[in-house]
């Protein structure tokens, strides 16, 4: 069985900020996660994620989400300076 990619759950972390360097847009069932973006929630889903610094556990994000907003992909974009540092 395929899945049309564009509505997979994915899970995008990322260290730029929206003003700055706007998420790429991978699927229409995509959370972003970063410490520049404000947590959202729109009709009871996840939209994007606050976190506390640059490090955290991606473990304790996945968690907070419902069953039907469980990634299918994660994706992890990380500069050089390691501002997005998703642990676990």
């Amino acid at each position: 069985m395929t899945r049309d990619y564009k509505n997979l759950n994915i899970l995008f972390t990322m260290h730029g900020s929206p003003d700055y360097f706007s998420a790429i847009k991978f699927s229409k069932r995509q959370i972003i996660v970063s410490p520049h973006y404000q947590t959202e929630i729109v009709n009871g889903e996840y939209k994007s994620i606050k976190t506390n610094n640059n490090k955290y556990d991606i473990q304790e994000i996945i968690s907070l989400l419902p069953k039907s907003q469980q990634p299918d992909l994660l994706i992890v974009l990380i500069n050089s300076f390691f501002e997005n540092t998703p642990l676990n």
